[in-house]
């Protein structure tokens, strides 16, 4: 009775170990039959935005207006979500008997020896019985051998599917083997209303600086591939974009302070821009989701002018016009006209004593 009971106890661990690699299993095909499941619920969604994809790739959205593309993505990306909520619905998780069912197929176990571990003994008066059916589980458990649940089969089912799924991923690399560079900015452009593609050429720009009023001097041209030489704080801006839809937008980089920022329409496709620089920094102009002009400009700061006297004259010597001992001031963009007044030195006025 002893042995009996010694191997019911190792009969019971070794089970216990069995069963716990056999619910590891079942969970990992749980999950394989998801995906099975999720996949085919996602393709008809996938295959919409790849429709819509390949078109932003041959530029056809960006042909509308901006407000017909607005109407066409948002009514297409909603064609898109009730087709995936109608399909996600449909989705049911899979029964026990699907999991075993599975596991014995990516196992090639033949007979259905997992369905048998469900079945249960009818009650019997004796305990030897029951140590049986205990023994029964544990052989048919040991062979079993190396249990597996698969790889999820994702290719799509039925031949129009398959074929459908083929062409439009043919065409999505061929359109983007054309695009080349820009097919992420075409793709960009179709999903954003307002936004320009790469391939759409860039408006042209006029940008000079006025000096300010304390220093009059010649406008400063911008123009692409020269230096931009230094300004004084103060100094305006101006901008002017021909062939832009939407307007443009300044934006300071880098500590870069524009005040005053003005925007006027000087028609239905040319924009005037002004700012007042007071930081140095980058000057960044956009429009249209894409940087049309950067500009890094050195502000220099209006500090007051510094004058200094210097050493005193020699003795005996006569000083004419302005004192060679008053030192020139400094200033950022050189030397500015100044006024020097010498006043006598007021004299101390003697009380005067009235008589008797």
């Amino acid at each position: 009775m002893r042995g009996l009971k010694h191997d019911l106890t190792a009969s019971t661990a070794q089970d216990g170990t069995l069963a716990a690699r056999l619910a590891h299993v079942r969970r990992h095909a749980g999950l394989v039959l998801y995906t099975e499941q999720l996949w085919p619920a996602l393709q008809p969604t996938l295959a919409m935005l790849g429709a819509y994809t390949l078109a932003g790739l041959l530029r056809l959205p960006q042909q509308l207006p901006d407000g017909l593309r607005l109407v066409g993505v948002a009514g297409w990306l909603s064609l898109c979500g009730w087709r995936l909520h109608t399909d996600l619905a449909h989705l049911r998780p899979a029964t026990p008997e699907d999991i075993d069912h599975r596991i014995e197929q990516a196992s090639g176990l033949r007979n259905r020896p997992l369905a048998s571990l469900a079945d249960t003994p009818a009650p019997l008066p004796h305990t030897s019985s029951a140590i049986l059916w205990q023994a029964h589980r544990q052989r048919l458990l040991a062979s079993l051998g190396t249990l597996r649940a698969g790889w999820p089969h994702l290719m799509p089912k039925g031949r129009p599917r398959q074929i459908t799924a083929g062409v439009l991923v043919l065409a999505l690399g061929l359109a983007t083997a054309m695009a080349g560079s820009s097919a992420p900015g075409r793709v960009l452009a179709a999903f954003i209303p307002g936004r320009d593609d790469p391939d759409v050429p860039l408006p042209h720009i006029d940008a000079w600086i006025t000096p300010p009023s304390y220093a009059p001097d010649a406008p400063i041209f911008l123009s692409a591939g020269h230096p931009i030489p230094q300004v004084l704080e103060g100094a305006r801006l101006s901008v002017i974009v021909n062939g832009m839809v939407s307007h443009p937008a300044l934006q300071g980089l880098r500590g870069m302070v524009a005040q005053d920022a003005k925007r006027q329409k000087l028609d239905p496709h040319s924009w005037k821009l002004e700012a007042t620089l007071t930081h140095s920094g980058v000057l960044r102009l956009s429009g249209r989701g894409r940087t049309l002009a950067s500009w890094p400009i050195t502000v220099l700061p209006d500090l007051a002018p510094q004058v200094a006297w210097g050493p005193p004259p020699e003795p005996g010597q006569r000083v004419t016009g302005i004192p060679d001992c008053l030192t020139r001031p400094a200033m950022p963009m050189g030397y500015p006209t100044f006024r020097l007044c010498c006043m006598p030195p007021t004299l101390p006025v003697a009380p005067i004593k009235s008589g008797n």
